[in-house]
């Protein structure tokens, strides 16, 4: 190669791979490499000049020749000067004298060479500019940088192999969350146009379309895909598009080429076996259900699919029993636990994301989970809404709860509401409260709280019942959440609170259509909502510090003290049985299972589901340093696991004393017994842990990351506990047997904390929370009215 020549592999269009071959055969050995005799060899700038020179002159193949080896010297590789010397080969195809009819060939091959040049320096161009903002780690500038590639119509058109990966990298940011999805749709618009595109490039357009919620246009392009590339993945994807538009028979066929793709494979034989089961179709879905079922005995879907299928023969008691294996399996296996705990750390290092807090259950992750499952919900019907008019007029808050009103949770909210603060504002017009119940029917038992009938006492008219599956008679489908917002539109609210937040998704679907322009998310679900139709959250410093503030997306709203509200004070007051038995007899603690007096009992009152195998391994710990030491827990599932993790850690399972629910009126009576309660780490007791409080039992807690894990440490502390949060788990250890044995000894003196002096802390102070609340309200209405766009944290001090 001469002149200098650098060798770089070319990728040439298919059309001009054609001459190659030729050229490489008849082209003049004297021909093979055009020079730049006046240029300094391997000097790009001074070849550059040289040709500047010719043209001027008028010496077009001289100009030519030095272009061309400016070209190629350059170490940045310009794809404008590649196309420069395409544009000048092309034209001087065919010119001069011919050399046996092998000239315009040659020529037209370097035009082909040149083009490919400028293609390659094209891509690697943009492939190094996502790079380098990758390795920066701006993924949102990554994105962009692919995206531009997808924008090039040259790269485009002869090169959609690359534009495709270029589209998938972007999808793969959009779901680590640092790109909306709408991004990599658009990313996929492009890679598309003008192209009809491939098996592959379909099914990620799909799987994309997925994800903001276009589930027909997804289903579309699916189908278009498997024309293609009729391979079974694609088709477990359209089963999924199909459950979700209620076309069941089609996702049958789709479950049937699936199994008969991959006959031995157990999620198809499962999904298979659930589209009979939508059908309607049991008997015939029973062998396929049981055929997963044996080949993975650890998937907990397949016992719900195998009960629903009894359940439709009216086999009820076949039905009750495989539902109870699915609850029984999951509860405190820890079997893969250190394998779930790996997973995002894999995850994490395919993402690159720019700040992470690791760990089973992460900040970040919940965050980017929430986001995603959040973004699903918005209805593609959805607007946008102007915010109402200042406040001049009352105050016009919605609370929008479901599901059972006579909750621990519902409890707490209508007592809040119940408050002279709360009830002067509405007397003297100041405020205007409307209870939005969705899908609540009026059959509904009232229950120990009646709070339910509570409720419609003191709102009257404005306690409304919606229902979001409304049957709609355009197409059939069921629109949901989009009616009930429209419903709720016409009040024309300042703000609406959404109550139980991901613990119930109907709640969430109406918050997504957007019935309010102002949402703030409160109590229910402690966390972040990870819904941009969501702007606030209400909590307090220590369940959501500010340097955490990066895992949540609404602006905080920090509370003076715990944003748990706890009505013990209240609900205690109207139902005397519930009283705290100060003098615990004997006698009642033998027969509750409990060992004599002077050994210690360790509260474990939480929910299996919260327990880690840290945790649980700190707990046999307590047991082995205190001889005749239990931990005393409530039947809710796993108990079996929980007893054989004991043997392996060398404890008597004798020691878990597993009591079945006690009733509602004497529950925290006959909890008192405790020496002390034990809290779960990674997710926290809330109405537990104050209802220990409010037994005077003492509560250890530790505090993790997310608002879950975080909560109980603030009830504490407003509560004037916080002796009890522990800093790590040795203190965690030190704190709990330490604390049991000094409650133990106080009980014994007669001197445990009386009921009076737990009314005066902050904690039962129900006046002071709705004071505050109030005051929360008109602060958060105030500043989305002034700076709706900015982010930005409010603190609401306690007058």
């Amino acid at each position: 190669m001469a002149g200098g020549r650098k060798k770089s592999k070319k990728r040439l269009p298919i059309a001009m791979t054609l001459f190659v071959p030729f050229i490489a055969f008849a082209m003049p050995a004297a021909l093979s490499h055009p020079s730049c005799p006046l240029a300094k060899k391997g000097d790009a700038g001074s070849a550059l000049q040289t040709a500047e020179m010719l043209r001027v002159q008028g010496d077009e193949g001289g100009a030519y020749r030095c272009y061309w080896a400016a070209a190629e010297w350059r170490e940045d590789c310009d794809p404008g000067l590649w196309e420069m010397v395409a544009g000048m080969a092309e034209r001087t195809a065919g010119k001069g004298p011919a050399q046996d009819g092998y000239l315009p060939c040659y020529q037209l091959g370097r035009a082909a060479s040149c083009h490919a040049g400028a293609m390659d320096a094209r891509l690697a161009r943009h492939v190094a500019h996502a790079e380098c903002y990758r390795k920066v780690g701006n993924m949102t500038g990554a994105a962009r940088a692919l995206r531009a590639m997808l924008d090039d119509d040259l790269v485009r058109r002869e090169d959609p192999g690359s534009c495709l990966h270029a589209a998938n990298q972007v999808a793969e940011l959009a779901m680590s969350g640092a790109v909306p999805w709408q991004f990599a749709e658009e990313s996929f618009e492009m890679l598309h146009k003008g192209w009809s595109g491939n098996g592959y490039s379909l099914r990620s357009f799909g799987l994309i379309k997925t994800q903001v919620n276009r589930v027909e246009e997804a289903l579309s392009l699916f189908q278009q895909s498997l024309k293609l590339l009729p391979d079974h993945y694609t088709h477990s994807q359209a089963l999924v598009a199909c459950n979700q538009l209620k076309r069941f028979d089609e996702a049958l066929e789709h479950a049937r080429a699936c199994i008969d793709l991959q006959p031995g494979n157990p999620e198809y034989l499962r999904n298979f076996g659930s589209a009979l089961v939508k059908l309607g179709r049991f008997e015939e879905a029973l062998p396929h259900l049981l055929r997963a079922q044996k080949l993975v005995p650890s998937d907990h879907s397949v016992y719900i699919e195998i009960g629903f299928a009894h359940m439709g023969v009216g086999r009820l008691e076949e039905a009750a029993e495989m539902m109870e294996r699915e609850s029984l399996q999951r509860d405190c296996d820890w079997s893969k636990w250190e394998q779930y705990a790996q997973i995002e750390d894999q995850l994490l290092s395919r993402t690159a994301m720019e700040r992470v807090n690791k760990g089973p259950f992460s900040l970040h992750a919940l965050r980017n989970l929430t986001q995603r499952e959040a973004q699903k919900k918005i209805p593609e019907i959805a607007t946008p809404l102007p915010l109402p008019p200042p406040l001049l007029s009352p105050l016009r808050v919605g609370m929008l709860w479901t599901g059972t009103y006579d909750s621990e949770f519902a409890n707490n909210v209508v007592s809040v509401l119940e408050m002279d603060p709360i009830l002067r504002a509405i007397e003297t017009n100041r405020l205007q409260l409307f209870w939005f119940s969705i899908n609540d029917h009026e059959s509904d038992g009232i229950g120990h709280y009646k709070s339910k009938e509570r409720i419609r006492k003191l709102l009257g008219d404005r306690f409304l019942v919606l229902h979001t599956e409304v049957q709609r008679p355009d197409d059939g489908a069921k629109h949901e959440g989009v009616d009930c917002a429209s419903s709720i539109r016409k009040f024309n609210l300042h703000m609406l609170f959404n109550l139980p937040g991901w613990l119930n998704e109907a709640t969430m679907s109406v918050s997504a259509a957007i019935p309010c322009a102002l949402q703030v998310a409160f109590k229910g679900y402690a966390g972040t909502l990870g819904a941009s139709y969501v702007q606030h959250l209400l909590t307090d410093r220590i369940s959501s510090p500010p340097e955490l503030s990066h895992g949540y997306t609404e602006k905080l709203v920090y509370m003076p003290h715990s944003f748990y509200p706890v009505g013990n004070l209240q609900t205690y007051r109207r139902d005397s049985r519930a009283g705290i038995a100060v003098d615990r007899p004997h006698q009642l603690r033998e027969e509750l299972g409990l060992p004599a007096q002077g050994a210690l009992v360790f509260g474990a009152f939480n929910d299996h589901y919260k327990i880690d195998p840290q945790l649980f391994r700190m707990w046999m710990r307590l047991l082995r340093s205190s001889n005749g030491s239990v931990i005393w827990t409530i039947r809710h599932g796993g108990e079996a696991i929980l007893q054989k993790e004991a043997v392996k850690e060398g404890i008597d399972p004798a020691r878990l004393v597993i009591a079945e629910p006690f009733p509602k009126v004497e529950h925290l009576a006959i909890k008192g017994y405790s020496d002390v309660f034990l809290d779960t780490h990674l997710y926290n007791g809330h109405s537990t842990t104050s209802d220990m409080l409010w037994a005077q039992v003492p509560v250890v807690t530790l505090p993790g990351e997310k608002m879950a894990a975080r909560t109980a440490a603030g009830i504490m502390a407003a509560a004037n506990a916080a002796i009890g949060i522990a800093r790590n788990h040795d203190d965690y250890f030190e704190l709990s047997k330490r604390l049991a044995q000094v409650a133990q000894r106080l009980r014994g003196a007669g001197e445990i904390l009386h009921r009076e002096q737990l009314s005066n802390t902050k904690l039962f102070n129900m006046n002071l929370f709705a004071d505050n609340l109030l005051r929360c309200m008109r602060i958060i209405v105030d500043a989305h009215a002034s700076y709706p766009e900015r982010k930005f944290n409010l603190v609401v001090a306690s007058e």
